[in-house]
């Protein structure tokens, strides 16, 4: 077995349906440390919290892949529950991330906020 599968082995995954698109939001950990991200908080903050509960997992980063309202919507409310830093998306989705608010507003989603992530990605970028 190579060092890169022996560390896919070590991988944990949960999957939370948020929004009211149910997209995936993803939680992913090393199961070796129970650390991991939060991948793409659309909304259902709560729902994702009980999710980061039930797999026991310290939460380090939230990781946003693109500025759709359904990616981002719980993203600024769950950094300020867990204090931790957003990575992500790429800069060419700010004025996304600059509209949280009225974006939501269109599919009758309350409670999101506008916000800058800690980091913006380049392309290429690689997230550990």
């Amino acid at each position: 077995m190579t060092d890169e599968s022996k560390q896919a082995a070590k991988a944990g995954a949960l999957i939370v349906p948020v929004s009211p698109f149910q997209q995936n939001c993803t939680l992913l950990w090393n199961a070796a440390t129970m650390h991991g991200v939060v991948i793409d908080p659309g909304g259902d903050v709560p729902d994702i919290l009980a999710g980061i509960k039930q797999a026991g997992i310290t939460v380090d980063e939230i990781w946003i892949t693109h500025g759709h309202i359904d990616h981002v919507g719980g993203a600024a409310e769950l950094r300020d529950e867990l204090k931790v830093p957003i990575i992500g998306p790429h800069i060419a989705d700010k004025y996304l991330l600059d509209n949280v608010v009225a974006s939501g507003a269109n599919f009758g989603m309350t409670g999101v906020r506008n916000f800058a992530p800690d980091r913006w990605l380049d392309e290429g970028d690689q997230l550990k």
